[in-house]
C-alpha cells in the first residue's frame, strides 16, 4: 500500500507588502479629491447660457440708452426754458423797438432823456402783461402766441422794465413774473 499523505490544500494567498508613498503624492491625491470636477455642459445648455447672457446684455444696453435719451430730452427740449427764452426775446423787442421810442416821443422838448428816465430807474415802468407783449406792433409775434398761451396766463405773466444809465435803447434790465404751468 502506498503511503497516503494528508495534504492540506494550500490556498493561494497573496500577501501584500506595504507600499510606501511619498508624502507629496498624498497631498496631491488629497488636493485632487477636493478639486471641483470640471463638468462639460451639453451643447444645448451652452447655447442657452449664451442666449441668456446676450439678452441680459441687450437689456442693460437698452436701459442705458433710454436713460441717456431721457437726459438729452430734458436738457434740450425743456418747455420752461423755451417759453422763458421766447418771452425774453419778445420783451427785448417790445422795449427796444416800441416802448423806448414811445417814451422818446412823449418827452417834452425842454427835457432830456436822462432826466425823464432817472425817475423810473429805481421803480421801473409799469408792468407789461404777456397779452400786451403779444398785441404790440400789429401782433408781430403771433406765431408764438398759441404756445405761450398754452403754458402761461397772458394776464398774470408780467414784464417789468427798469431803465439804466446812460439810458440808451439797450440800457435796461428786466424782471419777469411768470404765471406759467410747466
Amino acid at each position: 500500500m502506498g503511503k497516503t499523505k494528508n495534504r492540506k490544500a494550500k490556498k493561494n494567498v497573496i500577501v501584500k507588502k506595504p507600499v510606501r508613498i511619498a508624502s507629496s503624492s498624498i497631498h496631491e491625491s488629497r488636493a485632487k479629491m477636493n478639486e471641483p470636477k470640471c463638468v462639460r455642459m451639453k451643447e444645448k445648455d451652452q447655447k442657452f447660457v449664451l442666449t441668456v447672457r446676450g439678452v441680459i446684455l441687450t437689456v442693460i444696453v437698452l436701459a442705458m440708452m433710454s436713460v441717456i435719451l431721457a437726459v438729452l430730452v430734458v436738457t434740450f427740449h425743456n418747455p420752461e426754458r423755451i417759453i422763458e427764452s421766447k418771452i425774453e426775446s419778445i420783451a427785448a423787442d417790445y422795449y427796444e423797438n416800441y416802448y423806448y421810442e414811445k417814451i422818446l416821443n412823449n418827452i417834452p422838448s425842454n427835457k432830456k432823456v436822462g432826466e425823464l428816465m432817472e425817475k423810473y430807474a429805481e421803480g421801473g415802468f409799469s408792468d407789461v402783461s404777456l397779452r400786451q407783449l403779444m398785441l404790440f406792433d400789429g401782433r408781430r409775434h403771433a406765431d408764438a402766441e398759441t404756445e405761450l398761451y398754452r403754458y402761461c396766463d397772458p394776464d398774470e405773466t408780467y414784464v417789468h422794465f427798469y431803465p439804466e444809465e446812460p439810458f440808451g435803447v439797450t440800457d435796461y434790465r428786466v424782471e419777469y413774473k411768470y404765471a406759467c404751468i410747466f
